[in-house]
């Protein structure tokens, strides 16, 4: 079982944005689509991993994080990759993220 799963959408850009990233720094994750058209999103069981129901949604352990921004912050923060430690070089990675 690896350390992360990543729950999304194959077309989603912010799904493939978060996958991206966890490919780029090393992590091992775990796949899970999510059939937002049948319904998926609204069940009780994923609104507990996202509580809007949206993708993409990241699970580490207890911690669960929705919206790609939050979860590449995340991810860069935790493994110490593609995240800079200098205040305004955070800042221009965040520009990234729009």
């Amino acid at each position: 079982m690896a350390a992360y799963t990543l729950y999304g959408v194959a077309l989603s850009i912010p799904a493939v944005k978060v996958g991206t990233a966890l490919n780029m720094t090393g992590q091992s994750f775990d796949y899970k689509h999510v059939n937002l058209r049948g319904g998926e999103g609204k069940t009780p069981e994923y609104q507990a991993i996202s509580r809007w129901g949206q993708v993409p949604a990241l699970v580490h352990g207890d911690v669960k994080l929705v919206q790609s921004d939050v979860i590449l912050e995340y991810i860069g923060e935790t493994t110490g990759k593609l995240w800079p430690t200098d205040r305004m070089e955070r800042y221009r990675a965040k520009e990234w993220f729009a």
